[in-house]
């Protein structure tokens, strides 16, 4: 399976005449039947109107490019007549609330896992308490362009782990000893004002200054895929979305 993110931003290679045709855009989302369709191509000639690669046509999805078996397989939107009301509709998925059936907030969706037949296997999902669930397909029962609505799940609280008493014999020594460990050092955030990449620092060094900062204002992706959400905090994954889209300076603007 694969994220989206991992298939946004890669280049589409023909096998047969072994050239880069473009670059995947988007996903064109079928919200009934809940697969991807087809993605959308961006290439030079973009002027031309939009372009589309049928999901079923794709050989292989790899980690740097998505491979099909020659240039006849995209299609102009205007030879795509199925698919002109997917781009009508744009269903996006990431980015909207997920409701169970009783009405119940449950969170927000982050990613989705796309199988090799193109179906949506598993949402990723934020939920009320702020930790990241994974959710089957079939627990899911539509999606929508601000809305996915799911089955009704339980959302257990987070318990805490409970404090274990400490031993007597452990308890003497302790008391015994004075010594007190020094507090772990932590490098400085930036500044605001240092987010503006040095030129002796290289880009790996300059995207670790960035963890740990938070967003003033959401960021996406050219698509409309969340980077990174207003107060959200620089984690590894959204230097990951942020790279692939080639968006790291935007990031960086964008941080406090």
């Amino acid at each position: 399976m694969k994220k989206s993110i991992n298939i946004l931003g890669l280049p589409i290679i023909s096998i047969i005449e072994c050239s880069e045709l473009g670059t995947s855009k988007g996903l064109m989302i079928d919200a009934n039947k809940g697969i991807v369709a087809g993605i959308l191509i961006e290439d030079d000639e973009w002027f031309r109107g939009a372009k589309i690669l049928p999901f079923d046509a794709i050989t292989a999805i790899g980690n740097d490019a998505i491979t099909i078996m020659n240039d006849t397989d995209i299609i102009p939107l205007t030879e795509g007549a199925d698919y002109e009301p997917l781009l009508v509709e744009n269903i996006k998925i990431i980015g909207t609330k997920v409701i169970t059936k009783t009405g119940r907030l449950y969170g927000k969706v982050t990613e989705i896992m796309i199988d090799d037949a193109g179906k949506i296997a598993e949402c990723e999902i934020m939920n009320s308490h702020n930790v990241v669930v994974t959710l089957a397909a079939d627990k899911i029962s539509t999606y929508g362009k601000h809305v996915t609505i799911i089955e009704n799940v339980e959302i257990e609280p987070i318990a805490p782990e409970p404090i274990k008493p400490t031993p007597l014999a452990q308890q003497s020594k302790i008391l015994k000893s004075n010594q007190i460990d020094p507090a772990p050092i932590h490098p400085p955030l930036m500044k605001a004002t240092s987010f503006i990449k040095p030129n002796h620092m290289s880009d790996d060094e300059y995207k670790k200054t960035l963890l740990g900062h938070r967003a003033k204002f959401r960021l996406t992706t050219d698509s409309g895929v969340v980077i990174i959400e207003a107060g959200g905090e620089v984690t590894q994954e959204v230097l990951q979305k942020a790279t692939l889209s080639k968006k790291i300076p935007e990031l960086a603007l964008c941080l406090q």
